[in-house]
C-alpha cells in the first residue's frame, strides 16, 4: 500500500510567556539563559542579538529562535523605537533552527496571532497561568507551531559582515568554550584574548549584557547538565568543570537553573 509518512512537526507541551512590547530605541536588556524556547519577532525597529559567539542583526520582519539555555542577549539599535512579539515555550521535535535569522512573510498575522492569545490565556504579567474558558485552546497551540514551521521554512541566507566589536566578541566567547574546565578569572580571558581586561570586560558587557564571569558561570552550568543526563555523579561534574567545591557549584547551577543538580540526573 502505498502512503505519504509525516515526519515529526513541532509540538508545542507548555507556554511561559507571550507578549508584544515597545521599548525605546536605546533599551538594553539584560542578558540571560532558560531552559525553554524563546521566539522574537521583531515588528518595527531594529535589535542586534548575541547568541553564543555570533551576533546577528535584525529588522522589522524577522525572527530569532534561542534555544533551551543558550545565553543570549537583546538590546535595540537604529534611531526607532523597538517593538517585538515574545513567547517562550517547550516543545518536542523542533526544527535545528539554531543560530539562524527567520523571516516573517506576514507581520499582520503575527499582531492577529497574539491578540487572540492575549483573549484566550490567563497572564501574571507576561507568564502564562492558565486559558480563559479552562480547556485547552488547541487550535491557538496549533498556530503557533505553523508559526515555527513557517520560521524554519524561510531561513535568511546571508547576514552582516560582523564588526570588529563583534569579531572581539566571539573570540571572547570562543576562547571560554574552550576552556570550560578551566577555573579562569577575567585576567586569564583577557590573556589569552591578547586583550587588557578593561577593553575585553568593555567588549563582553556590550553585547552579552552580563560580566564575564557570569556568562562563564552559565555555560559551564549548560554543560553540567548535559554530564549529568550522561550519568557523572554532582561532585564529578563539579570537578570536571572546574569547581573545586561541589556545594559552591550546586549553589551556582540552582541559582542559573532552578533546579538542583539532582534534577537533571538520570
Amino acid at each position: 500500500m502505498n502512503q505519504y509518512i509525516i515526519k515529526n512537526t513541532p509540538r508545542i507541551t507548555a507556554i511561559h510567556s507571550l507578549f508584544t512590547y515597545t521599548y525605546p530605541a536605546d533599551y538594553k536588556f539584560h542578558g540571560e539563559s532558560h531552559n525553554f524556547y524563546e521566539v522574537i519577532i521583531i515588528l518595527s525597529g531594529s535589535a542586534t542579538v548575541a547568541a553564543d559567539s555570533n551576533v546577528f542583526t535584525l529588522k522589522s520582519g524577522q525572527a530569532f529562535i534561542h534555544t533551551p539555555m543558550q545565553f543570549h542577549n537583546v538590546y535595540s539599535t537604529g534611531k526607532e523605537k523597538l517593538s517585538v512579539a515574545v513567547f517562550s515555550f517547550s516543545a518536542k521535535n523542533m526544527p535545528k533552527l539554531h543560530n539562524k535569522i527567520c523571516v516573517v512573510n506576514n507581520l499582520t498575522a503575527v499582531y492577529e496571532l497574539f491578540n487572540k492569545a492575549n483573549d484566550s490565556f490567563i497572564f501574571n504579567d507576561i507568564w502564562v497561568t492558565g486559558s480563559k474558558n479552562d480547556t485547552v485552546p488547541y487550535a491557538l497551540i496549533k498556530e503557533f507551531e505553523l508559526l515555527i514551521l513557517e520560521l524554519n521554512s524561510n531561513i535568511l541566507e546571508k547576514h552582516n559582515t560582523n564588526s570588529t566589536g563583534e569579531k572581539n566578541y566571539g573570540l571572547i566567547v570562543k576562547t571560554l568554550e574552550e576552556h570550560i574546565c578551566e577555573p579562569l578569572m577575567v585576567k586569564d580571558v583577557a590573556f589569552l584574548c591578547n586583550m587588557s581586561e578593561i577593553g575585553l570586560q568593555k567588549t563582553f558587557s556590550r553585547f552579552a549584557g552580563v560580566g564575564v564571569m557570569e556568562y562563564f558561570n552559565n555555560i559551564k552550568i549548560r554543560k553540567a547538565i548535559e554530564h549529568l543526563k550522561e550519568g557523572l555523579s554532582v561532585k564529578e561534574t563539579a570537578i570536571a568543570l572546574g569547581f573545586s567545591d561541589p556545594n559552591y557549584f550546586s549553589t551556582v547551577f540552582k541559582r542559573i537553573t532552578g533546579n538542583p543538580p539532582s534534577f537533571y540526573k538520570k
